[in-house]
């Protein structure tokens, strides 16, 4: 289930970049995300395919981004 869920994601990914004209990195956040192992590599496996081969996993959820950039 979470092979399929990576793969699905990084789908989803690579669709958005490539209508984006984006080449990377695609970022991975929220607590699934940041926190299995395995999801990660089936999403850096699956983007791969695509020709994207930049995943960079947060390393604090996304909320505390928001907070600092409504603070400036």
């Amino acid at each position: 289930m979470i092979l399929q869920a990576g793969a699905d994601l990084a789908s989803l990914a690579a669709k958005c970049a490539g209508q984006l004209n984006i080449e990377g990195p695609i970022v991975l956040g929220g607590g699934l995300g940041m926190n299995q192992p395995t999801l990660q590599a089936a999403m850096r496996i699956a983007l791969a395919t695509r020709g994207l081969h930049t995943l960079q996993v947060l390393t604090q959820d996304p909320v505390f981004g928001a907070l600092r950039l409504a603070s400036h």
